[in-house]
């Protein structure tokens, strides 16, 4: 919303600008760096898509990289990729042989159609049968019309300053790069859907008039300063002024048929640019369908309607929390516990203690943690910690005063979990390790107090 908020102009188209060349560069036709074609060569394509998805056209001109090959003829009803929408995929038939096209490109004036032989390649002057892919043109269509709608209402809720930056209109998903200051609020875009949808239900009719550049921003035609236009262009208008475009894009007859629109995500892209990706068609009701199928889930799971469980997961939320608080509470005084147990066992060698404990189910985390409390900034104390479960694990800590002794809790911790199959290491004040061989963790911890009491005995007396 435009609440008080300057914009520095200059800047922005600076960025928007930016954005529109790495648009542009991600559609650089593979063909054109081929060079397997000189569009110098042929006439320009007459494009004859807008009302057909089919035409009879003679062939002008083949061509093969090994990879790829392509198709080149004097008319065509498939739309080369442009202004953010991708070509047409599609067939080209003669008596004899089939072209599967894959993607239609443009270099110049000359629409290009790649793809794939199925049979011998056609001849020149050959006249072939076209026919592009309706269904994915339909989605494209019903895609680049709801890209105009989302253009206009993010003007009418945002503000004026929302300018197109960019934009992917592919039969999957939409992808609208705009300008703006800052992240929409979820509520924002809810608001953002729901009013594209009610255009939609509107079933306004999308008209296109072919007139030449000022004539269209007279009429209050929505132009974007970093495209180039040529003296004759196409103004599509939705409803009766409601969106007004320059665009050589396909679209639909009226926009009842978008049928549904769905925004996946908002993001920002670019300083001051964001990016909405969305939905329409089939693909947007399948994935109300599921959301709606989650949901009726989620309410059987948590005995609750669906129009209840933002209450009843709030509940469990704080039921959870004072479970955590109490889990918290008893491990403490668990831990407490274990620590008053490894003391009242401690065995003394002149000054220094040493405490060798096993705490069965209990992690590395936790014997850490215990570690970490016998021995608190102690002198002369040593702690080795060990626990069984699916494996041994060691914890051993040493106070800093032996350390300088030359203990070292990394090499010693090595040795002792050798015992059991295992291996381990560490800092010298602090190591732990691992045992495969459950059995021998007795064995193991006799072994440890008798290395590491004959260490102390020669420096402790």
């Amino acid at each position: 919303m435009e609440e008080g908020v300057t914009l520095d102009e200059a800047s922005f188209k600076k960025e928007i600008e930016k954005q529109r060349e790495r648009g542009r560069a991600n559609v650089v036709s593979a063909f054109v760096n081929f060079n397997l074609i000189n569009s110098g060569e042929f006439s320009p394509t007459e494009f004859v898509g807008y009302h057909s998805f089919s035409s009879v056209s003679k062939v002008l001109g083949v061509a093969d990289s090994g990879k790829e090959s392509l198709v080149i003829t004097d008319v065509s009803p498939f739309y080369p990729s442009s202004g953010g929408q991708i070509g047409d995929i599609g067939t080209i038939e003669s008596d004899k042989s089939k072209f599967e096209v894959s993607n239609t490109e443009k270099v110049d004036q000359v629409t290009i159609h790649k793809g794939k032989w199925h049979g011998k390649p056609f001849s020149i002057g050959e006249e072939v049968r076209m026919k592009v892919d309706s269904e994915t043109r339909n989605a494209i269509m019903r895609n680049h019309t709801a890209t105009h709608i989302l253009h206009k209402v993010l003007q009418d809720l945002l503000g004026s300053h929302v300018k197109q930056a960019g934009s992917l209109v592919a039969p999957d998903r939409l992808r609208f790069d705009f300008g703006h200051f800052g992240p929409i609020s979820p509520e924002c875009l809810a608001q953002i859907e729901r009013r594209v949808n009610e255009i939609i239900l509107e079933d306004f009719g999308v008209q296109v008039f072919e007139t030449n550049y000022q004539e269209a921003l007279n009429r209050g035609a929505m132009a974007l300063f970093s495209e180039k236009y040529g003296d004759k262009v196409r103004l599509v208008e939705i409803g009766d002024g409601y969106s007004k475009e320059l665009c050589g894009g396909t679209h639909l007859s009226n926009t009842g048929k978008v049928g549904f629109f769905s925004i996946l995500t908002e993001s920002s892209i670019a300083s001051g640019i964001r990016r909405i990706e969305a939905i329409t068609g089939k693909p947007a009701i399948d994935r109300f369908q599921n959301l709606v199928h989650n949901v009726n889930q989620w309410g059987t799971r948590l005995e609750c309607s669906p129009n209840d469980i933002s209450e009843k997961l709030e509940k469990l939320l704080l039921e959870n929390q004072a479970l955590k608080r109490t889990n918290e509470t008893f491990r403490k005084n668990e831990r407490r516990a274990l620590v008053e147990r490894a003391n009242r066992e401690r065995k003394k060698f002149g000054m220094t203690e040493l405490i060798i404990n096993r705490f069965d189910g209990t992690t590395v985390e936790e014997l850490k943690e215990i570690v970490d409390e016998i021995v608190d900034k102690k002198e002369n104390i040593l702690a080795l910690l060990a626990s069984s479960g699916e494996k041994v694990n060691f914890v051993l800590k040493i106070s800093p005063d032996l350390v300088n002794k030359g203990f070292n809790a990394g090499k010693l911790v090595k040795e002792i979990s050798q015992i059991t199959g295992g291996g381990g290491g560490g800092r010298p004040d602090l190591a732990t390790a691992g045992g495969k061989e459950i059995s021998k963790l007795e064995q193991a911890l006799t072994f440890a107090e008798s290395l590491i009491g004959k260490k102390l005995e020669k420096i402790d007396p």
